[in-house]
């Protein structure tokens, strides 16, 4: 089973306010455009914001294969105004439903020098979701994940 990482520019979307977000929280869309074809009903992904910390800051699941959407309202209150003006994020394009399970406490999270194994492009332009390729990248973000007290999100 794949892991995933859910690469945010907060420049172009609010990642921060969305994982407080309870409707967020409970279920949100993310663009898959990169491999989304291997994304699968139950996979992890870690929530990777690209400045300005660097750091993965949010655990989620994957709850759909991917298919062509549009993002969920609740989902376009976290868009920066850039990214309103942009009419193509608000057409449907390939996309997943995700839930939220963890968020790192303060929202601080693992800065990407601290996962050596990691050897993903992160910060690539355009790139929304990155397959980790190896049990190595997935060992070194989960034993990551699981030191920092990650703060569970509860569901009533």
């Amino acid at each position: 089973m794949s892991t995933w990482i859910f690469q945010c520019n907060p420049k172009k979307f609010h990642i921060d306010d969305a994982l407080m977000d309870p409707e967020v929280q409970a279920k949100g869309t993310w663009l898959a455009e990169q491999e989304g074809s291997r994304m699968e009903r139950g996979q992890e992904a870690y929530i990777y914001k690209t400045s300005p910390t660097k750091a993965v800051i949010a655990k989620v699941t994957i709850l759909s294969e991917f298919k062509e959407m549009p993002p969920l309202e609740h989902m376009y209150r976290h868009w920066s105004d850039e990214s309103k003006k942009d009419d193509s994020l608000k057409k449907a394009r390939p996309r997943v439903y995700f839930r939220v399970e963890e968020i790192a406490p303060n929202l601080v999270g693992i800065p990407l020098s601290e996962l050596r194994d990691l050897r993903i492009p992160a910060g690539r332009q355009g790139m929304t979701n990155i397959r980790l390729k190896n049990s190595n990248e997935v060992n070194s973000i989960q034993e990551a994940w699981a030191s920092i007290g990650a703060i569970s999100i509860s569901r009533s």
